[in-house]
This record gives structure tokens, C-alpha cells and sequence, in this order.
């Protein structure tokens, strides 16, 4: 179990804990050709999310895991020999062990939301595993776009105004391919756009939180009492925040995950760690996915 003193940033009568350095190297997505970058999350786990850790996840340095991705949450060394105190929450060693925790549960459930001023908001529901995902995303009202990743390959499928939204076909291509499965396979133009932050690794890589890191008091997050990690969020904006709650008790499992910025927000909520099924390969006819494909989602 992890308490947080009083000496920790966001506490009652706190002074600054010590600031802490983590190299991160983000994941590169292709630029859609409206320029538009997607923030997701298929977000957790801002997690390794948040941390990297080299979620899916961003490479860290620094900080041991648990084993096995069990155990609580890693506590900076204790005070000088004689006190009694409980030592601060360790952030690079946390998000070091919420990665690893993520990668042995294997699977996740996740939702998420995001907003950008003048464009529709959208919304993303997906099962990840390692290698293999099913994620179905809704931009504003138009149609619903489901991505199916089983190994190296991607399947898209999609009524037409979401081929449209989500995909950026022009609108007689994506009447001709409405609902029909469309396949894509590595070095196929379109391929990395469709595909990433769809598997439990893509979906940490997406999560990238720098140093500085803030712990944040524990609060109620998804049903369970947990602390945050925040640290900026830098996929567009410098000046966005992002935070990944994690459980005091149990495996670190990510929760939530949220990122603010001047114009864009995204919130994110992880169930179901280890328990979500695979994905597999449709059925029936299946085409090839168009050249120039890439999400402006």
C-alpha cells in the first residue's frame, strides 16, 4: 500500500520533491495528410504509458520494475537511517513497473475520448493485446470505422462518411468501398497509419509523459484509490499535461489516463488487464487498402 506524505508536490503543506530526469523516445506516427496527428490512446496507459518505458510504450531509463509485473508501487529510498517515515513515490520506478505490469497482463479494454478546438470529437473503443487488436473509432456523427490487426496484417472496415472522417478517402472511393474489408500488410502505403495505437504496444508508445514528473495526492480513479504521475505530454502541444493514475494496491496496472492542452484533451479508462479476447482475421471477401490511406483522426 502507497501513502503519500506531506512532502510531496500536490500535498497540504508540501515542499517539491526532488525533480527526476527520464528519457523518453517518442513514438513516430506518419503525419496524415491533413497534418492532423491522432491522440489516442488506445491512452494506457499514459502509463508506460505515461511511461514509456521504452505502451507501448516510450523507452525509459531508469528506475527497476517489479517482477514479473506484480508487487506495489517502488518508494524512493527511505530517510537517513533512524526514521520511521514512509519514503515518496518513486515516479521513473513507477511507470517503469506500470509498463512492465501492462505488458505481462498481455490485454486491455480501453475507451477513450478526445477533443481538438474546430474539428469533431472522437471516440475510440478497442481491445489490445500484444500482437493482435480490434479498435472501432467514431469521429463526430459520422459512421464507425473498425480496425482488425492480427499479426503484420490490418483489416479496415467502414460505412462511408466514416471512410471519409477517419481515413481521409475521397468520397467515391469510400462509397465503393463502404463496408467492404479492406487489407493492408507492412510496406504497403497506408499500413503504419491504420495500425498504430491499435496492439498494447502501440497504444503505450502513444502515451508519452516527459520529466519533470508531480505525484498527485490518491484520489478515487475507475473504482479504485490511486495516485497520479504527471508530466507533460508531448505528442503536439509542449504545454500539454499529462497524468496516468495508478493503483496503490496491487499490480500497477494503469487506470485512467488524462492529457490537457491549449486547444486538445484526451481522457482514457483501461479495464479488464489480461481478460480481453483475441482478435482474428474476418471472414468473406477482402480488398486491397487504397494507396494514400492514412488517418486525419
Amino acid at each position: 500500500m502507497v501513502d503519500i506524505p506531506p512532502g510531496v508536490k500536490g500535498a497540504p503543506g508540501c515542499v517539491e520533491m526532488e525533480s527526476m530526469s527520464i528519457t523518453i523516445l517518442p513514438s513516430d506516427r506518419p503525419v496524415p495528410a491533413s497534418g492532423r496527428r491522432r491522440w489516442v490512446i488506445a491512452a494506457v496507459v499514459a502509463l508506460a504509458l505515461v511511461v514509456g518505458g521504452g505502451f507501448v510504450v516510450m523507452r525509459l531509463h531508469g528506475g527497476a520494475a517489479t517482477a514479473a509485473g506484480t508487487g506495489a508501487l517502488p518508494r524512493a529510498p527511505r530517510s537517513p537511517a533512524g526514521s520511521a517515515a514512509l519514503a515518496p513515490l518513486d515516479p521513473a520506478s513507477s511507470l517503469a513497473a506500470a509498463r512492465s505490469a501492462a505488458l505481462h497482463a498481455g490485454s486491455v479494454h480501453v475507451t477513450s475520448d478526445s477533443t481538438e478546438a474546430g474539428s469533431p470529437p472522437q471516440h475510440y473503443d478497442q481491445d489490445s493485446a500484444v500482437d493482435n487488436g480490434t479498435q472501432t473509432v467514431t469521429v463526430g456523427s459520422a459512421a464507425p470505422v473498425r480496425v482488425q490487426v492480427v499479426g503484420k496484417v490490418t483489416y479496415v472496415r467502414g460505412g462511408q462518411s466514416g471512410l471519409v472522417a477517419t481515413l481521409g478517402f475521397s468520397a467515391p472511393t469510400a462509397a465503393t468501398l463502404a463496408n467492404a474489408w479492406l487489407k493492408a500488410v507492412p510496406g504497403v502505403e497506408g499500413y503504419e497509419g491504420v495500425t498504430e495505437g491499435v496492439t498494447l504496444p502501440s497504444v503505450l508508445d502513444e502515451l508519452n509523459l516527459t520529466a519533470p514528473f508531480t505525484v498527485l495526492p490518491r484520489s478515487m480513479h475507475n473504482g479504485h484509490t490511486a495516485v497520479g504521475v504527471q508530466g507533460t505530454f508531448g505528442h503536439d502541444e509542449p504545454s500539454t499535461i499529462g497524468t496516468v493514475w495508478l493503483p496503490v494496491d496491487g499490480a500497477p496496472l494503469p487506470l485512467e489516463f488524462t492529457a490537457t492542452g491549449s486547444t486538445k484533451t484526451l481522457t482514457g479508462t483501461f479495464s479488464g488487464w489480461g481478460s480481453t479476447p483475441a482478435t482474428t482475421a474476418p471472414t468473406g471477401p477482402v480488398f486491397a487498402l487504397p494507396t494514400g490511406t492514412g488517418r486525419t483522426s
